[in-house]
């Protein structure tokens, strides 16, 4: 929050362009950063953790490489 107070008072030293694309900028960080947040509450509701989903992504991925460089 406090780098959304930063960008609405730097505005006011900026060109207007460069203003507007800065504070659009802020706003949809802040959105995304809200969004990230849900679904971080979503996925422990539940009950399972985005560590834990990206840990068994990864081993995934390591599992499918393996699978490929045997074939090869």
């Amino acid at each position: 929050m406090t780098t959304l107070y930063i960008a609405i008072v730097t505005t006011f030293f900026l060109p207007k362009e460069i203003a507007v694309l800065t504070v659009s900028c802020h706003i949809a960080g802040f959105h995304g950063w809200l969004f990230y947040l849900a679904f971080e509450v979503f996925r422990a509701r539940r009950g399972k953790s985005i560590d834990e989903s990206g840990a068994r992504a990864l081993d995934y991925l390591e599992q499918q490489a393996t699978s490929t460089r045997k074939r090869n």
